[in-house]
């Protein structure tokens, strides 16, 4: 009785704070996949956001629908600004792997993603499984909780400005996503560089050759085996990664 007397008391923040979860888990890797009913995901909203209602500063909030339009559309920018900042990690590591899948000869060997509906390489699919994997693994869903507490600390509702700073911020982070990806993919561009290199040396010396019967064998097996040997490395990468992810987050938050 007492949440819900809150609730109506509060009624007013309570729908920010909603709105902004809501967008935040929508946005962010696993609570946004089309696998997840949407029923969870809006209890799940429901549940941070009530439990979360004590933290909020006071806040006049006019109960008038004109001022209510562009609060909530800044509310809605926060959320999804939030949640982008772990897209931009995920979609760096599966870009890492698509343009390793086509390196090795995978370009017209895809599969169908669940989560997107689209056509993605079978490298790109397997590492943005362990990325989701890691994700889990260093409690990086921990990170939107907290990100959802502070950002209703530092930025109450009603009280949201999309400046000049965060779209600034949010173009300088995205900009690592092909840096993400170019350093996750160069051991296996490296080698199959140098792949590339031995066996067209070997057809100009050793013409009866034929290397064009040879070289999707090679490609493939010398690619997949530079993937197994990096795979510690690649691990370690991809954990270092979604810790930084809370640093650019509340970089973020720091712009707002």
């Amino acid at each position: 009785m007492e949440i819900v007397e809150l609730i109506y008391k509060s009624y007013p923040a309570f729908i920010f704070i909603f709105i902004r979860t809501t967008l935040i888990l929508l946005s962010a890797p696993f609570f946004g996949v089309k696998g997840i009913p949407s029923a969870v995901k809006i209890g799940l909203s429901l549940m941070i956001a009530v439990l979360l209602l004590p933290v909020v500063k006071p806040v006049d909030i006019p109960l008038n629908f004109f001022a209510w339009v562009p609060a909530i559309l800044s509310e809605v920018l926060i959320g999804a600004a939030i949640g982008f900042m772990a897209r931009v990690v995920m979609a760096g590591v599966e870009l890492a792997g698509q343009i390793v899948g086509f390196q090795m000869g995978f370009g017209i060997v895809n599969i169908i993603d669940p989560h997107t509906n689209n056509q993605v390489s079978i490298i790109a699919t397997f590492q943005g499984i362990l990325a989701m994997l890691l994700f889990f693994t260093v409690n990086a869903h921990h990170y939107f909780i907290s990100a959802i507490a502070v950002s209703l600390k530092t930025v109450p509702p009603f009280s949201a400005l999309i400046s000049g700073g965060v779209i600034s911020t949010l173009v300088s982070l995205s900009g690592g996503l092909f840096v993400t990806a170019l350093k996750l993919g160069a051991p296996v561009m490296a080698a199959l560089l140098f792949a590339n290199v031995a066996m067209g040396v070997i057809a100009r010396t050793v013409p009866q050759v034929n290397i064009f019967m040879m070289g999707f064998p090679v490609t493939i097996a010398v690619g997949l085996i530079v993937i197994g040997i990096s795979m510690p490395v690649l691990v370690v990468f991809i954990q270092k990664l979604m810790v930084g992810m809370e640093r650019d987050i509340f970089t973020l938050l720091k712009a707002m």
